[in-house]
């Protein structure tokens, strides 16, 4: 079966999937926003209702086939029905605005869009607490996650209130591993002196302690830079290589679960004042819901099967050891502590709740 074949059949399973899930996550939410009456008059006695129509953009960190664009678009077209269409919100793929990842914080605290959705090691020197789920192999499952935000949950509202953004939701993002263009690696050992794109301070030290070279660029840069040789390798989760296409210039996969990414989906503050009460409380109640949804079920088994259909697709696929993983997990416990102790306030402290809940 040719390439493209294998590709729009596992998106249609994917979009399916998330569809089907993210639907009867909300099915206990009803549509009960009152209707826009434009034949109610102010002064007949009644109160006036405003109809008044909010477009909001909403910026993600990748394509609109992804698995997780595909849910928050799920989302959006959910509010729009909920409030019988006066919020809109329109998905922002990476690329098309102006500004990078790392600028997603920013651009919401600011009001260039409305709602953002920010990887925690895309944004990791702007926040404290909030960052602490880009520490290499610390989140690595839905429990992980699960029980990170039960912990420090309030405390990360209360953080991200400070930059005038509010807390929606957090997304679960399946495990992000090594590709590349070349030999394919075999042990941890022969990922020395690649060079890799990273994203965030704290990718950058971990493959540093691997011995490979980190390097800076936005993910649009990726397919042009392994072309080019700027760059040998990536790290990213299965999904958005084998949505992006990645097996046209990527020959091989290295499992090796760096990090199962938390985002947070965030609004700008001034912006959601602007609302009417009920379209606020339908944003949040919406959100909340997908927060407690089995989406990252969907995405472990989207991951899973997108893992096959690479290596279908010639791609050849290696794992990292339970032995490697071993002397990984002890010198990234060493780091975690490091790193917390420079980032000061209460982190060290709050790291600490966080590693004996996770047993690590």
């Amino acid at each position: 079966m040719c390439k493209k074949t294998w590709l729009k059949k596992l998106l249609s399973f994917g979009l399916i999937a998330v569809m089907i899930l993210s639907c009867l996550a909300i099915s206990g939410c009803s549509n009960d926003a009152p209707a826009a009456d434009e034949g109610t008059q102010e002064g007949n006695g009644e109160e006036a209702v405003d109809d008044t129509v909010y477009e909001w953009d909403l910026v993600v960190t990748a394509a609109l086939d992804h698995i997780v664009s595909q849910a928050l678009q799920q989302y959006a077209d959910e509010v729009d029905a909920a409030t019988n269409g006066r919020l809109k919100i329109t998905i922002r793929p990476n690329g098309e605005l102006p500004f990078t990842q790392d600028e997603y914080l920013s651009a919401c605290r600011d009001g260039s869009v409305e709602m953002a959705m920010l990887i925690c090691s895309g944004v990791s020197t702007q926040l404290q607490n909030a960052s602490i789920a880009s520490l290499p192999l610390l989140i690595t499952s839905p429990e992980d996650q699960k029980m990170y935000m039960e912990i420090l949950g309030d405390t990360i509202e209360n953080e991200l209130e400070g930059h005038g953004v509010s807390l929606v939701t957090d997304v679960y993002y399946a495990g992000q591993n090594f590709w590349g263009a070349g030999d394919a690696p075999t042990t941890i050992a022969d990922l020395e002196g690649l060079k890799v794109r990273v994203q965030g301070v704290e990718q950058s030290d971990f493959v540093q302690q691997l011995g490979m070279v980190p390097v800076t660029i936005n993910w649009a840069e990726v397919p042009t830079s392994i072309n080019r040789g700027v760059v040998d390798s990536y790290i990213t989760a299965t999904a958005t290589v084998f949505g992006g296409a990645g097996n046209e210039y990527t020959d091989w996969g290295y499992i090796l679960p760096v990090m199962n990414v938390t985002t947070y989906i965030v609004v700008n503050d001034a912006a959601m004042a602007e609302l009417p009460e009920d379209i606020q409380d339908t944003v949040l109640e919406l959100g909340q819901k997908y927060s407690e949804s089995a989406f990252s079920e969907v995405a472990d088994a989207y991951d899973e099967a997108a893992l096959g259909e690479l290596e279908n697709l010639g791609m050849t696929i290696n794992y990292a050891s339970e032995s490697e993983m071993t002397e990984l997990y002890t010198m990234m416990n060493d780091y975690w502590r490091e790193w917390a102790e420079e980032k000061g306030g209460d982190v060290s402290e709050n790291l600490e709740l966080v590693l004996e809940a996770l047993g690590k």
